[in-house]
Formats: C-alpha cells, sequence, structure tokens
C-alpha cells in the first residue's frame, strides 16, 4: 500500500510519502523526526483529537465546545460522536472542567473549551 499525506505536525507541511509492505513501513518526505512518528502513526492506527459541541442548559450560550483530553482512534470517531449526541450540561461550566471520565477509551476525559456562566 503507498498513500500520500500532507504532515500536519508542524508549520512545514512536509509532503510525505507512506509505504506498507509486509507489515513494515517506510516513510519519504518527511524533514523531522516528528514528521516520521505522525506518518507511521496514520499507517498503522490514525488517531485524531475530537472536537465537538454539546447543549448546554441554563447557560449564558447554548452550545459548549469540547474536546478530548487525548487523541482517539479514527476508528471510534463515529461511535464517540454518536454517544456525545446524548450529552447535555449544566451551567456554569469552568473550562478545562470534565465532562466525561474515560471515554470509550482508559484515561481520556472529554473537557470543556470554555467557561459557560449560568444565567
Amino acid at each position: 500500500m503507498k498513500k500520500k499525506i500532507i504532515c500536519i505536525v508542524c508549520p512545514v507541511g512536509c509532503e510525505v510519502v507512506i509505504t506498507v509492505e509486509k507489515g513494515e513501513v517506510s516513510v519519504k518526505g518527511n524533514k523531522c523526526e516528528k514528521g516520521l512518528k505522525f506518518a507511521k502513526t496514520e499507517a498503522l492506527n490514525p488517531v485524531r483529537i475530537l472536537t465537538t459541541t454539546v447543549p448546554v442548559k441554563n447557560g449564558e450560550i447554548k452550545f459548549l465546545p469540547i474536546k478530548t483530553s487525548k487523541p482517539l482512534p479514527r476508528k471510534v470517531l463515529m461511535e464517540a460522536m454518536k454517544k456525545l449526541a446524548y450529552v447535555e450540561v449544566e451551567a456554569p461550566v469552568k473550562t478545562g472542567q470534565v465532562i466525561i471520565k474515560d471515554f470509550l477509551v482508559e484515561n481520556v476525559k472529554v473537557v470543556a473549551s470554555r467557561r459557560v456562566k449560568r444565567v
């Protein structure tokens, strides 16, 4: 398998070519070690920080931006969004406040990305 991607680890945005043959990953085009690590992860087990919003009850705004504390495997993102569709928080909320502990994967939290005052 051969795949071209743009590395998103730093502002350079290297065009990287990943080749996977017989379980071995080779990477060409990266200009740093971070790019090499990113490309290998992207080839074998892509992960993403999940960001979205959930409704806020009695808050100054209607939706609270949230994110996961660590990257989740890309293959579970749709399941994660389905679970978050049923989440509603009560104001007040502090930035960084844990909304959900151990979300889908142990030690991954869903946290608030901003403060919301109660009205």
